[in-house]
């Protein structure tokens, strides 16, 4: 839920982002306290990025628990450039 990341309620009109000065300052803020910020990044590439790892660990492994991709599945996908 994006909006939770500039308000400090569960629903709008939080922005959705931080800017670069509350980002700072909420750093500033959590390395004071002692507390740790990860960040997370959802966006496609990420996704993308995990299903190679795991495709990977499979050719070398063999290991299929983790195998986040069916190799029955013929899809394909068209990229759409949108400017």
């Amino acid at each position: 839920m994006s909006q939770l990341g500039s308000s400090p309620t569960s629903s709008p009109p939080g922005s959705g982002y931080f800017n670069v000065t509350q980002y700072r300052d909420l750093l500033t803020y959590s390395r004071r306290r002692h507390i740790d910020v990860i960040p997370e990044f959802d966006m496609p590439g990420h996704a993308h990025a995990a299903v190679a790892a795991m495709k990977a660990r499979h050719r070398v492994t063999g290991d299929t628990t983790y195998l986040l991709s069916d190799f029955g599945d013929r899809s394909q996908y068209k990229f759409v450039a949108s400017l």
